[in-house]
């Protein structure tokens, strides 16, 4: 996943500013669309009661990549809803069948920092994608690049068919939401909100009003990810040592100089040192499914992990609008304000976890 992920990563704000040339608000509204499968992940406990999570896992990828075969034949906007939503529909089942494997072969004191080795795997995946799209974006142009990305996403779900299956079928019969895990709940949601802001404007503001090339903004998905390979598995391991309560309130109050310098600083270098600070902080994510499984009861996890899910990406349904308008009508600078004040409620939350 992370390699079509990647690839789609690097061109995907050039291609639609460059080529398709939307607006600020489009940009807003179709990263909102992209995230409405990601309220399906709900589903997903009920889905589980009758297939284990390595087959969907497996149908998850396949989705995947049939969505990126359908944006290489986009054209506008409008062409671009339909396919955005297969392939996030498949990003959307398989991102939390993920983590709750990697859980449930993991010893307990050693979750966090498998997730985090999982994140480094990705990250040299996504450098590898990174190389591509830089070696070849001019010869095969931004759809040859989601071409691509669509067939090692079909090809993944191929290959995973046929392994051994993971995991037994869950035995609840309902979903699962329960009070005791309201923190974690509120977590996903501003984690959602902030998260969703800077993906889609982050890059998007480079482009457009930077002028980075799809060539530079590949070279800093490059190196954004070199750091990440180191970073992730040590994210996990401190986690770990310190906690997730420590580790997420240095993370908020760090990211909060993040968005503030989208919004207020001009030189290139120390906004892309921020994009990569915020990458590597994305890092500590991990303490999310880590805090969970530690107060989760029997059998709750990889339901509850859904719902969490479902919950970070209803924020997606309005955050990346609003953003796009606020940037409209008052500047782009607004729309990273706004994401520096969302994080406050996250420190907050944060600052909730007793574990």
């Amino acid at each position: 996943m992370a390699l079509s992920w990647s690839m789609y990563q690097a061109t995907f704000n050039n291609f639609v500013g460059e080529e398709l040339k939307i607006s600020a608000a489009q940009l807003g509204a179709l990263h909102s669309i992209r995230e409405i499968p990601g309220l399906l992940a709900l589903t997903l406990s009920a889905i589980l009661m009758y297939v284990t999570e390595s087959r969907m896992a497996a149908v998850s990828l396949f989705v995947f990549g049939i969505g990126f075969t359908g944006i290489a034949a986009s054209n506008s906007f409008y062409q671009l809803i339909l396919p955005t939503l297969v392939m996030s529909t498949g990003f959307h089942f398989f991102y939390p069948l993920r983590s709750s494997m990697t859980i449930g072969v993991s010893e307990n004191k050693s979750q966090a920092e498998n997730l985090g080795k999982i994140g480094s795997i990705e990250a040299l995946a996504a450098l590898c994608a990174f190389v591509f799209v830089f070696l070849m974006v001019d010869s095969i142009q931004f759809r040859g690049v989601f071409l691509a990305a669509g067939i090692i996403g079909i090809a993944g779900g191929v290959a995973f068919a046929p392994m051994k299956a993971t995991g037994k079928p869950l035995e609840r019969k309902h979903i699962i939401i329960k009070r005791k895990y309201s923190n974690f709940y509120l977590l996903q949601f501003f984690s959602g909100c902030r998260r969703h802001i800077f993906t889609t404007f982050a890059v998007f503001s480079l482009v457009v009003i930077h002028g980075l090339s799809v060539k530079h903004v590949t070279m800093l998905l490059m190196v954004n990810n070199i750091v990440n390979l180191y970073t992730r598995t040590k994210i996990g391991k401190l986690i770990d040592q310190f906690g997730e309560k420590t580790i997420l309130t240095i993370t908020y109050s760090t990211l909060i100089f993040a968005f503030l310098g989208y919004a207020y600083l001009e030189n290139i270098y120390f906004l892309a040192g921020l994009y990569c600070l915020d990458h590597v902080l994305f890092g500590s994510n991990v303490a999310l499914p880590s805090y969970l499984s530690k107060i989760a009861d029997e059998g709750d996890l990889a339901p509850s992990l859904a719902f969490g899910s479902t919950i970070n990406h209803a924020a997606a349904i309005f955050i990346p609008v609003l953003g796009g308008t606020v940037w409209d009508v008052y500047g782009y600078q607004a729309t990273f304000i706004l994401g520096a004040v969302l994080l406050l409620f996250s420190m907050g939350f944060a600052r909730r976890i007793e574990v």
